[in-house]
């Protein structure tokens, strides 16, 4: 398993160090105009080993076509877990047109992890683990200072928001703009 870790944060090095995405990020809290949607940042690159099949990664390119929310989060942080109620109702109303979650955890371990969705909540989405925690080449590009934070991204891989607090209802009506 370190071995894919390791392949995992050497890839996500270099798909940044290619230039692949801009680390640029938006800041939003109104949805955007038809020129700021042009204007909009690429996400920066990312590649992580899925948690919930370690024979895969999940990258940029596995969400295409979907807007897919990146919810940075731990276990351990008490803001992370009390917004697991509201993510997996817009979730569970989102998902079956477009809307995808990609978890990405600061959790010690996989195990860790496993065992709060098994106790806790099924967060049936998309997960992994960010080994490094704020210094994983991940959160680096991502700018990362502190979770919970979330990134939105649209279909062409593109930021919409991206912020510390995502209120449930500002998610939905951004999603139900750029979905419906």
């Amino acid at each position: 398993m370190t071995g894919i870790r390791h392949i995992t944060r050497i890839l996500a090095f270099l798909l940044l160090l290619a230039g692949t995405a801009a680390a640029q990020t938006s800041h939003t809290a109104d949805l955007p105009d038809v020129d700021a949607e042009s204007a909009r940042a690429p996400a920066p690159a990312f590649v992580v080993a899925s948690l919930d099949d370690s024979t895969s990664y999940l990258a940029n390119e596995s969400f295409s076509g979907q807007i897919v929310l990146l919810d940075f989060w731990a276990t351990w942080c008490p803001p992370c877990v009390e917004a697991l109620p509201a993510l997996e109702k817009i979730y569970k109303e989102y998902h079956a047109k477009g809307f995808e979650i990609l978890s990405l955890s600061f959790d010690s371990s996989d195990e860790r992890i496993r065992r709060f969705r098994t106790k806790h909540f099924a967060m049936p989405w998309e997960h992994g683990r960010l080994a490094g925690g704020f210094g994983d080449v991940v959160s680096l590009s991502f700018g990362l200072q502190n979770i919970p934070h979330y990134v939105l991204i649209d279909r062409d891989g593109s930021i919409i928001t991206e912020a510390d607090e995502l209120p449930p209802e500002e998610l939905r009506e951004i999603l139900s703009a750029a979905l419906d």
